[in-house]
């Protein structure tokens, strides 16, 4: 599953917000086993990354 797509799991299905540091947390190991050994920056970096691209992808209109 992709780093996305784990993104979008944990915001559909938390009952309330979550920060970037708990999604950090929840992701780390997958996205440490994607890339290789990363620190705890560079997880929040790539989630931070992904998240702006999910934004970006549900601001845009449908061509549906």
């Amino acid at each position: 599953m992709s780093l996305k797509a784990k993104l979008e799991a944990i915001v559909y299905a938390a009952e309330t917000p979550v920060t970037l540091d708990q999604i950090a947390h929840l992701v780390k190991e997958s996205v440490i086993a994607e890339n290789g050994l990363v620190d705890d920056a560079e997880v929040k970096s790539r989630v931070r990354a992904a998240m702006e691209e999910l934004v970006a992808e549900y601001a845009t209109p449908s061509m549906d």
